[in-house]
């Protein structure tokens, strides 16, 4: 491919006329836009960061939200993924109405963030659940529910113990304070013994 030499095009523009020009000019994709008046201010090294610094940070930040957002969206992406993806077109009414498409992209970001959240909170209620299920399964085979403390002539007690302290031993010591005490295993796991003493 032949290397075409640039050229350059200086316009002078109404002020008032000047944003509508340059995003028409942007548009054809023919041209790159700089901006002569930052070459006319100060020492004539000012860039268009540096008179913008502000909006760029701003600008800046909500980029990093939407990317946050775009990222979080592509984990759960379910179509296929081609070899070589296809350049989204916009058209021309979307590109002339900035404040529209921008104003319409936050609605969607603030929607987004509401749907995390709720995923999170959800997340979080699962792991909570698991926990307790967890928590609960060396239990499934008592034939009592677990909140039964007494009944009209016993008193219940649940608990676990280390798998190094012998249920007889147990026995024993319970006998010491109540000789009718009945001790019932109800599972073993690697690490504890859970029972019942009655």
């Amino acid at each position: 491919m032949a290397i075409v030499t640039m050229k350059k095009l200086s316009l002078a523009a109404a002020s008032c006329d000047a944003d509508e020009l340059m995003q028409k000019l942007m548009w054809t994709g023919s041209v790159e836009v700089s901006d002569a008046a930052a070459s006319l201010e100060g020492d004539g090294r000012l860039t268009p960061d540096e008179r913008f610094s502000t909006q760029i940070a701003e600008l800046s930040a909500i980029l990093a939200r939407y990317e946050r957002a775009i990222y979080v969206l592509k984990t759960h992406e379910k179509a296929p993924k081609g070899l070589f993806s296809k350049r989204k077109q916009y058209s021309r009414e979307v590109y002339d109405s900035p404040d529209k498409t921008l104003s319409e992209a936050n609605a969607l970001e603030r929607r987004f963030n509401e749907v995390i959240e709720g995923i999170d909170g959800v997340t979080a209620e699962q792991a909570r659940i698991n926990s307790s299920l967890t928590s609960l399964a060396p239990w499934k085979a008592l034939d009592i529910p677990l909140s039964t403390r007494c009944t009209a002539s016993t008193e219940v007690i649940l608990g676990s113990l280390p798998r190094t302290v012998s249920r007889e031993a147990l026995i024993g010591e319970l006998a010491l304070e109540c000789e009718s005490a009945i001790v019932d295993t109800v599972s073993e796991s690697e690490n504890a013994s859970y029972i019942t003493s009655q």
